[in-house]
């Protein structure tokens, strides 16, 4: 079950009403008849309004009876854990759209801030070091023999 909202007429030529739904938070089940009604299972009286919450254990079927006598009949089947949660198509789809963009506008303002910080500092051009050439070397000393 899904909670929706009909715009079309149903076989019962009810226009614009709210169907029956079931929504799963973590292990908490909440089960909304679509009509003001009593909540059974099997013959034991649960609740007297439009929705029934309780906690998943079981496969469990629950029925509401509503004011009219219509009888609607819920059998919740599933997996449930603690930390679990329904995801929303719009609640994904918001979620990475405002992911990408305070991506695009933090990419925008690490450019922007790098760009004038690299401008304002001076161009870089090595500096040589001059060494002055090695003096001479000194003569080799030479023997004299003068007889």
């Amino acid at each position: 079950f899904f909670p929706t909202l009909s715009e079309e007429k149903d076989q019962h030529g009810c226009s614009g009403c709210v169907q029956a739904s079931a929504s799963f938070r973590g292990s908490e089940v909440t089960l909304t008849c679509p009509f003001d009604g009593a909540w059974y299972d099997k013959d034991t009286k649960l609740s007297e309004t439009d929705a029934y919450t309780f906690q998943y254990e079981v496969p469990v079927q629950y029925d509401c009876k509503t004011s009219t006598g219509r009888l609607y009949q819920f059998y919740v089947r599933g997996l449930a854990c603690d930390n679990c949660f329904e995801l929303d198509a719009f609640l994904f789809i918001g979620m990475v759209t405002a992911d990408v963009i305070v991506s695009t506008v933090l990419m925008i303002i690490i450019y922007r801030c790098n760009r004038k910080t690299s401008s304002d500092a001076p161009p870089y051009t090595p500096v040589t070091v001059y060494y002055p050439p090695p003096p001479p070397p000194p003569p080799p000393p030479y023997a004299h023999n003068s007889k």
